[in-house]
Parts: structure tokens; C-alpha cells; sequence
């Protein structure tokens, strides 16, 4: 049984894993001093004979080092535990970070939610276990030797019990680790059950038979991962309840077999008797790090399989060199996408694609519901590499290490647009500018920008896009992407997009590229691109 907690405590710490490692060998073999102590103590106590006063004070150092160390060792692991899973979140957000959108698109969300969370809380709470369990090992160490000092006959039989509770209590390990891995895809699935519930709630309110089937649903996969979760703790336990038998079994054989079969002095058996007692508490720690050992092993082996993925996707930089103020024109030759899903299947291609955009034009782009809008948006800003084709910024073409640059020329309003707190990435915020964008876009009585952040983005769909416009207009960037934008506005506010919006824009020398259904405003771009079926239409007339 291989215990991958121990591989990943080997990793790099400021924490030396050396002083950890000695201090808990040391506590070990101090139990078993200890022991020693406090039987010759009670011998003498018990024979009355003067002298004790040398094994109190050697019961004073050994217990106070036994704390100390004990106390060191856990505390150094701690700080030893918080490092290293500091370290394997900041590795692993900086692995997906450096990813790309089809990536994440093609990855569950709640799974990577899951890995950063759920399992790396595993580990964190696995390794002090771990250490607390090494130092129960090195305890039973020393009191091993201890017997082994007293009577090596007592010693070997001991040796056969501690071995054999041992190997029964892990022979069910496979077992128990396959009940807990299906406990965790349940999980999973109960987990991604649940983000249904609260982003279809909508649906579900609608239609009863959905509601119930849903719950239905849920309450399975709830149910399936107890079972499966009680499965695998019933089956550590039993295996515990055996042992505890066997050990018992093990002390009668000790007092009442063992003396009729080695001639041995009286006065070791209750010195034998102490060490066997003793190290029970050890052994039942030993045995409860086994389910640690099951969980963390398959939290291990989940992290990995991320990050293998993470490490297969060839981005080889997230950093631009420099931030392009300005630009002539955007190309795209003979540009094709094809969505690749998880099972390696075609879902979804556009192009080849010819289309040419020129500083401060006002374009539209209309199309039906798939025609491929919103991808060819990614392809056009950089978020989703072109299959075949090439991009042309400035006649020339568009090289993989440029990306990053040229990405950074765009604000971009897609329609699942994310408003963070904070205006990360604009170093310089004007507040009172900041306040008056906020009143036009009347969002002054909904939230407010207060040390550094927003004070509410609990907003209405239409609000939160407005909100995102004063974001994209703080960040000044050449060209501006809307994602119809103005499709979840009032009247009011969609009619101030196309009449006033966009020609504020223009003025200011900026490149809009629009999604609109909105017929009616057609006219306020300078072109019009419709879509059908992943390509343009040809033969649209410039406005």
C-alpha cells in the first residue's frame, strides 16, 4: 500500500521535515524510556524500599521531554502543513491561470472547485495526522525495545500481535479505498446536482415534474455516497473491533499461557503487562489514520490527474510584453475554429472566415441563435486559437507568443460577464469620474465604489452589463466588444447604447464590435456582418 501523504510531505518547505522526523523518533523512544521509569518506580514503591527519589527526578525529565518534543514535532508540522498547502494552491492557480478558455469550457467547474477546496482541506487535515501517527509508530518502537530489553520471548510474541493487527486491519485497504473513490464521484455528481438546482431554478419553478425528478435525482446521489461513505468507515471499524479483540486475546495469552510456557521472573509479567497496555492507545491511532490514508491518497491522485491536464495545455506565457495603445486594422484570413468537445467529437466549427476591421469603425454582428457569434468573438480577440487561418494585426501576421499582447486590446462584455469586487488591473482610479459613471448609468442608489471596491454587486442582469461598461471604459482600451449588451436592458437604457453609447465611443477614436438582434439600430453601425451557420453571409451592403 503505497501512502502518497508521505511523498507529498517530502515536498519543498522552509520547515525542516528532518527536525520533525527526529523529534518524533525521539518522543517515541522516550515512551518506551518512560516506561521503564515508572515499573522500576512502582517496584520499589511497592517493595517500600528507600531510593526512589533518582526515578522521580528521571520521571520529571523524561515525561517533560517526551512533552516537549511531542509538542514541537506537532507544531512544526503545522507550520510545516499551512506551507505546503499554500504552495500547492498558489502552483495550482497559477497552472490555471496560465491555461486557456477552451480548457475551462471544456472542464467542470465544480470539479476544479472541488481540487482547490474539498481535497486540498483533505490534505491539510491529513498531514498533522500523519505526524501525530509516525510518532505513535516510534512510540510503539520504543516500547518494543523496552521488552525486548525485559524478555526477548515476550518481546517476539508482541512483535507477531502489533504485525498481525497490523496486516489484518489493512487487508481490507483496497476495498475501503474503492468505496470511498465512488463515495467521491457520487459526490461529484451530487455537487454538480446542486449548481443545477440553483442556475436552473428558473426551469425548475416552472415545471413540477423536473422539480421533483430533480430531487428524486438528488436525493439518490446523496443517499448512494452515505451508503458508500458508511461502507468504507463500517469496514475500518470492524477490522478495528477485530483487533481490539485480538489484543485483548492477546494480554490473557500474555498473563495467564506465556508464564506456563516460559520461565520467566513474577515481577516481569506486570512490567510486560504495563508496555501491552501502553501501547494501545498508539495502535488505535494507527488504525484511525487509515481512512487519512484512503482519503488523501485519492485526493492526491485527483490533484495530479489536474495538474497533468493543467501541464499538457502549451501556454507558454500570461504576461505581455507591452500593452498596444493603438492599431490600424484586425485581419482574419482564412480563419476556421473547430470546437473539439470531451469526447473528441466535432460540436461545432465556423469559417473560413475573411473579415477585415479598421480603427474606429462601429460594427455590428447579427446572426441567429448558433450561427457562431460569440465564437467568432473569441477567435477575432484572441480567447480561442484559430485551427486554420491566420490573424493579421497591422499587416503582419499574428504569431502564438504576440497573443498575449494582442489580447490586451480589447474590453470585452460577454454575455456571462464577471464584475469582480476590486478594479484589478487599473492602477489609477479616478473616484469622483468613477461616481459620475455610476449616476449616468443610474446604478448611484445600487452600488458604490468604497476602499477599493464595490459595496454591492447583488444587481439585475441589466445593471450588472452596465456596470461592466463603466469597468471597460476605466480599463481605455482601442477596441470595444459587446456581447449583446444591450439585449437584457430597459427601453430606455437599449435605446441610449445605440444612440449615445456608441457614438460617445466613436468620438473618442474607439473600435466597437457589437452583437445585436436589435433591427431597428442597424443603421448606427458603420457595418453590418451576419452570421448563419458558423460563416458569414455574403453580399451585405455597408451601411
Amino acid at each position: 500500500m503505497k501512502i502518497k501523504l508521505i511523498e507529498f510531505f517530502s515536498n519543498d518547505s522552509s520547515v525542516s521535515k528532518t527536525t520533525i522526523v527526529f523529534l518524533t523518533v525521539l518522543s517515541g523512544l522516550f515512551a518506551g524510556l518512560l516506561i521503564f521509569v515508572i515499573n522500576n518506580t512502582a517496584v520499589i514503591v511497592y517493595r517500600n524500599v528507600s531510593g526512589e527519589f533518582p526515578y522521580v527526578f528521571l520521571f520529571i525529565i523524561v515525561a517533560s521531554i517526551l512533552y516537549l518534543t511531542k509538542k514541537e514535532a506537532f507544531k512544526r508540522s503545522i507550520i510545516m502543513t499551512e506551507e505546503l498547502i499554500r504552495k500547492l494552491r498558489i502552483r495550482l492557480i497559477k497552472k490555471i491561470r496560465r491555461t486557456d478558455l477552451l480548457f475551462l469550457e471544456k472542464n467542470n467547474d465544480a470539479e476544479i472547485y472541488i481540487r482547490l477546496t474539498q481535497d486540498i482541506n483533505t490534505l491539510s487535515q491529513s498531514i498533522p495526522v500523519l505526524i501525530i501517527t509516525m510518532d505513535s509508530f516510534f512510540t510503539i518502537i520504543g516500547v518494543l525495545i523496552y521488552c525486548a530489553i525485559l524478555s526477548i520471548e515476550y518481546f517476539i510474541c508482541l512483535l507477531i500481535f502489533v504485525c498481525l493487527s497490523l496486516l489484518i486491519f489493512y487487508s481490507k485497504y483496497i476495498e475501503t479505498r474503492n468505496k470511498f473513490a465512488r463515495a467521491g464521484e457520487t459526490e461529484n455528481d451530487f455537487f454538480e446536482t446542486i449548481e443545477g438546482l440553483l442556475s436552473g431554478f428558473k426551469q425548475i419553478k416552472v415545471n413540477y415534474k423536473r422539480d421533483d425528478h430533480l430531487y428524486e435525482d438528488m436525493g439518490t446521489l446523496a443517499n448512494n455516497s452515505d451508503t458508500l461513505n458508511a461502507e468504507g468507515i463500517i469496514n475500518i471499524f470492524q477490522v478495528s473491533i477485530l483487533t481490539d479483540a485480538l489484543y485483548f486475546g492477546m494480554i490473557g495469552f500474555f498473563i495467564f499461557a506465556i508464564p506456563q510456557i516460559i520461565d520467566i521472573d513474577a515481577m516481569m509479567i506486570p512490567k510486560l503487562i504495563t508496555a501491552l497496555l501502553f501501547i494501545y492507545s498508539p495502535l488505535s491511532i494507527i488504525y484511525k489514520f487509515a481512512p487519512h490514508v484512503v482519503m488523501s491518497n485519492i485526493a492526491i491522485e485527483k490533484i495530479e490527474i489536474l495538474e497533468k491536464k493543467l501541464d499538457e495545455i502549451k501556454i507558454k506565457t500570461t504576461q505581455p510584453s507591452y500593452t498596444p495603445v493603438d492599431f490600424r486594422s484586425i485581419e482574419l484570413s482564412s480563419v476556421s475554429f473547430n470546437y473539439i468537445d470531451q469526447d473528441n467529437q466535432s460540436s461545432f466549427s465556423i469559417g473560413p472566415i475573411d473579415l477585415t476591421i479598421n480603427k474606429g469603425e462601429t460594427v455590428f454582428i447579427a446572426g441567429g441563435n448558433g450561427s457562431g457569434k460569440s465564437t467568432l468573438l473569441k477567435v477575432f480577440t484572441g480567447l480561442y486559437p484559430a485551427c486554420s487561418g491566420k490573424i493579421i494585426f497591422d499587416g503582419k501576421v499574428l504569431s502564438e507568443d504576440a497573443l498575449p499582447n494582442f489580447r490586451e486590446l480589447f474590453s470585452i462584455i460577454f454575455t456571462d460577464y464577471h464584475l469582480f469586487k476590486k478594479l484589478y488591473g487599473i492602477e489609477t482610479i479616478d473616484e469622483n469620474h468613477l461616481n459620475q459613471l455610476l449616476d449616468v448609468m443610474a446604478l448611484d442608489h445600487k452600488t458604490a465604489f468604497i476602499e477599493q471596491k464595490f459595496s454591492n454587486l447583488d444587481l439585475s442582469t441589466g445593471q450588472k452589463k452596465r456596470l461592466a461598461y463603466i469597468v471597460a471604459l476605466l480599463e481605455d482600451r482601442p477596441v470595444y466588444v459587446f456581447d449583446e449588451w444591450a439585449a437584457d436592458q430597459d427601453p430606455e437604457f437599449r435605446k441610449y447604447f445605440y444612440t449615445t453609447i456608441l457614438k460617445d465611443l466613436k468620438k473618442l477614436g474607439k473600435t466597437v464590435i457589437a452583437v445585436t438582434h436589435d433591427d431597428r439600430y442597424f443603421d448606427y453601425a458603420d457595418r453590418l456582418i451576419e452570421m448563419d451557420d458558423g460563416n458569414i453571409k455574403t453580399g451585405i451592403p455597408k451601411l
